[in-house]
């Protein structure tokens, strides 16, 4: 989710008086810039709450344009599809769901059905089990985008959970904790908290008791996961693994001394399960491992290198014990790249591209090169 940094917004003066309104908004100036994010901007355009969708007709702007098109990119986008293939079908994508846009502000068209909109009138009708119902068989790209925006839960649940979790760690002699030693507490605690669940689920399994009536409601299935079945049979075929043989200017951020929980894992994401045979050892066939990164330590030039595992490497058992079956690889090593997309030249489970062929560098989280 791409949330915007908060700036200093001036409050207008229709808004300096002491209505509840005038201090609600108040309220809400400073912090727009913040809580105006993707889905909140689509998710307003896509409400088919009459009063919304006129107020949407005449306050609808370029960011909300741009909104649509970065969420039809992140959310709509097949990952498979690259290069100049890439860029014509998100245009595409684009250019359908606001020609059904159109169709969904006037009523027309695919939207010409005056029962719908006396359901949408109601003011507990739930947006994203309205398109559900009456957008998603209608439409290519408006359904789907709807359903996944509208749906979203955009409260402070998960703050409010953080912060609970920040409160009981700084309790009594803990009071004063440093921030840096409240968040390690917090993260231990967390986890324990997690392990403990799944402690809890496993015993409920082994009792035959992992469902309650309560689950499937929250998870809106019946009771013989039926969303779940018909939509495993519209799953498509599973596509090539995307190998982008070159260092993205992503990975070129610099690290600190504690290194980067974000960057190993989006790096693990990228370099990990690769296979290559190492000229330098007789072809000898080397393999990443599959969640970790080596996190080399050097002053003013901490990095990520590759953990390479040989033939016989167990992933169950502790690396210390088995030190002649791994090493560190870095991953700037003049043949890696080269011998990776060798390795796969004919293989149809991992796809590699060079830099500056058709596919471009991941731009989901980062800038391209």
């Amino acid at each position: 989710m791409n949330f915007k940094p908060q700036v200093q917004v001036a409050v207008p003066s229709e808004w300096s008086g002491d209505t509840l309104t005038a201090k609600i908004m108040r309220l809400w100036a400073p912090r727009a810039a913040t809580m105006d994010h993707d889905y909140s901007l689509v998710g307003y355009l896509l409400s088919p709450n009459p009063a919304i969708m006129k107020h949407a007709a005449t306050h609808k702007s370029q960011q909300h344009h741009d909104a649509v098109s970065a969420l039809i990119s992140k959310l709509l986008l097949p990952r498979d599809i690259v290069g100049e293939a890439r860029v014509r079908t998100r245009a595409e994508l684009v250019h359908q769901f606001w020609m059904e846009y159109s169709d969904f502000t006037l009523k027309m068209g695919k939207f010409d059905n005056p029962d719908m909109w006396v359901i949408a009138e109601n003011p507990m009708q739930l947006a994203h089990l309205w398109h559900k119902t009456y957008s998603l068989p209608r439409t290519e790209v408006l359904g789907k985008l709807a359903c996944l925006t509208t749906s979203k839960n955009l409260g402070i649940g998960s703050a409010e959970r953080h912060w609970k979790i920040m409160k009981r760690a700084k309790t009594g002699q803990s009071a004063r904790l440093s921030a840096e030693s409240a968040k390690k507490q917090s993260l231990v605690y967390g986890a324990a908290m997690q392990q403990r669940a799944r402690f809890r689920v496993k015993k409920l399994s082994d009792a035959g008791k992992l469902w309650r009536d309560e689950d499937f409601e929250t998870l809106k299935l019946d009771h013989f996961c039926g969303e779940i079945v018909e939509s495993a049979r519209e799953l498509p075929v599973t596509p090539a693994r995307i190998f982008r043989a070159w260092e993205e200017g992503w990975e070129k951020e610099k690290v600190g001394p504690q290194g980067d929980d974000r960057l190993e894992a989006r790096l693990v994401a990228k370099y990990g399960g690769l296979c290559w045979l190492d000229i330098d050892e007789n072809y000898r066939r080397v393999e990443t491992h599959p969640t970790k990164m080596f996190f080399e330590k050097k002053r003013g030039d901490n990095k990520y290198i590759i953990f390479a595992t040989y033939e016989g490497f167990d992933l169950d058992k502790d690396p210390d014990d088995q030190k002649s079956l791994f090493d560190g690889y870095p991953k700037t090593q003049a043949d890696f790249y080269e011998e990776v997309v060798e390795y796969y030249k004919n293989r149809s489970d991992v796809t590699c591209y060079l830099k500056d062929g058709e596919c471009d560098s991941d731009s989901d989280f980062a800038e391209d090169d």
